[in-house]
């Protein structure tokens, strides 16, 4: 009978490489060396392979394609995160496993052979796992395509997944890789909701993680949240577990947090199934920041998936914008949005936030190496 030997929760911040002007070194050096202290546990509970619950910021999906969840099953998993380079070996009996077992449970659980794997997984292959040869079973949430898979649908999927884990061999660690309190792309970026974050930490400490079940994608999106939804898939694969904070970082546009659940005993099987609570009032609006991709936008995201994820792209796109807008079929304003190389700009006219600001961060880097002016006076980061 497998086991559950260890779970955790981790931010994913690219700040944590870049160390763009305006952070503070303190508050990244401190998530560091939390997530260092998560990879000890791996070291002190020896798990067979480690789970890892990560989400996409529209690079190894686009709008072509965006599962709810899906699963790797191929063989390795290759990322990159500027100059870094990744290569980790997929354990590919339990992830094919977690495919037939899910859906086996009625979750229709999306599969793919080859994924690109984002700075929400390169982060804690750099922190996290390290040099450990472990292998991973890495598993994608929507976190940011509305509509989004609601809380209560995760926390059963972690519930699933505990079960699978119990009719296979081998010592399990699950951990899942999200915010907190975070808004790229947006204009509330900067704005963090500093009050929630602390909410969510007491609940975490107290072990009444179900409570949290009270929350809907809705209320996730309105108070920048929404990343928490791979956190739910670990909550429900342990139940109310206690636990233990080992860092949390209110930095100017981000809630850094860094959480273990000591187990006392290996987990064996899935958690009891706890009453859904009363659910919070979520405003009228439904998704107030990361919207429904409206298919007029199409041709928009489209150009900037290519610019996010393609060199050549932005290459002829620095050379010649004007050939590559009319090559896409933008509408004019959303031409002229594209040429202010503005994000937030470019999102209002359509363009998924999250596309907007990593496409045109890249445009913008690939200008300034070029000794070309961006035009654009907006700082520009990613998640």
């Amino acid at each position: 009978m497998g086991q559950i030997v260890a779970a955790m929760v981790s931010c994913h911040a690219p700040a944590l490489f870049l160390r763009q002007p305006g952070e503070d070194p303190a508050q990244l050096d401190a998530t560091i060396s939390a997530m260092r202290r998560l990879g000890r546990v791996l070291d002190e509970t020896k798990p067979d392979a480690l789970i890892v619950v990560g989400l996409d910021h529209l690079e190894a999906f686009s709008l072509d394609v965006s599962p709810a969840f899906a699963v790797v099953v191929g063989p390795e998993v290759v990322g990159s995160f500027g100059s870094k380079q990744y290569h980790v070996g997929v354990h590919q009996t339990l992830a094919r496993a977690l495919l037939d077992g899910c859906l086996k449970r009625d979750f229709d659980m999306a599969f793919c052979h080859k994924a690109f794997m984002g700075h929400a997984f390169v982060v804690p292959f750099e922190y996290i796992l390290e040099q450990r040869q472990i292998p991973i079973v890495p598993l994608f949430v929507n976190v940011y395509v509305p509509p989004l898979p609601q809380p209560h649908r995760a926390y059963q999927l972690g519930r699933a997944i505990a079960e699978i884990v119990a009719e296979h061999e081998g010592r399990i660690a699950i951990l899942a890789s999200g915010g907190m309190s975070h808004y790229p792309g947006t204009e509330k970026y900067g704005y963090p909701d500093f009050d929630f974050d602390q909410y969510l930490l007491q609940v975490i400490e107290r072990g009444e993680l179900s409570s949290l079940l009270s929350l809907s994608s809705q209320k996730l999106d309105e108070v920048g949240e929404t990343e928490l939804l791979t956190w739910y898939v670990v909550f429900g694969a342990i139940g109310n577990q206690c636990g233990q904070v080992l860092s949390y970082q209110p930095t100017w546009h981000h809630g850094l947090g860094v959480i273990n659940f000591p187990l006392a005993e290996p987990l064996e099987g899935a958690p009891p199934v706890d009453p859904l609570p009363k659910a919070i009032e979520t405003s009228a609006v439904g998704y107030r920041y990361y919207k429904f991709p409206e298919p007029g936008s199409y041709n928009l995201n489209r150009l900037l998936y290519a610019l996010r994820m393609k060199a050549g792209e932005r290459q002829r796109f620095v050379q010649d914008m004007d050939a590559v807008l009319i090559e896409y079929r933008l509408r004019p304003e959303e031409m002229a949005a594209v040429k202010t190389l503005e994000p937030l700009k470019v999102a209002k006219t359509g363009a998924h936030p999250i596309l907007a600001w990593t496409a045109v961060h890249l445009v913008a880097a690939d200008m300034r190496a070029q000794g070309l002016r961006s035009g654009s006076s907006n700082p520009v980061s990613a998640s």
